[in-house]
């Protein structure tokens, strides 16, 4: 199959090649920052899962900048699990801090 074809098959549309880039550094970003706040301020360390999840979400982007680039059912696969899961990641952050609260 053609390239075309398979980003169309798996993507439904052609997508585009600068957004996962600007995605990934910003993510990348966040994480350091989250990592260097948390260290100044000594945190608890259940709090390491927001930078942990803003760098799997950082993955997830450098995986799709790879899928754009040569689409293959592996690719696609680790772009959709590093892009869906790592949010869940930071619901049991907030419940964490809820639950600290309450």
């Amino acid at each position: 199959m053609a390239k075309a074809d398979l980003q169309l098959l798996y993507f439904t549309y052609h997508p585009k090649d600068v957004y996962p880039d600007v995605a990934m550094g910003l993510y990348f970003v966040v994480t350091v920052v989250l990592i260097v706040q948390i260290v100044r301020q000594k945190a608890q360390l259940w709090l390491y899962i927001l930078p942990g999840t803003a760098f799997a979400e950082a993955l997830g982007y450098l995986f799709r900048e790879l899928c754009v680039r040569e689409t293959t059912f592996p690719l696609y696969v680790l772009m959709t699990l590093f892009l869906l899961l790592p949010p869940n990641a930071m619901a049991l952050a907030n419940y964490k801090t809820l639950g600290k609260i309450i």
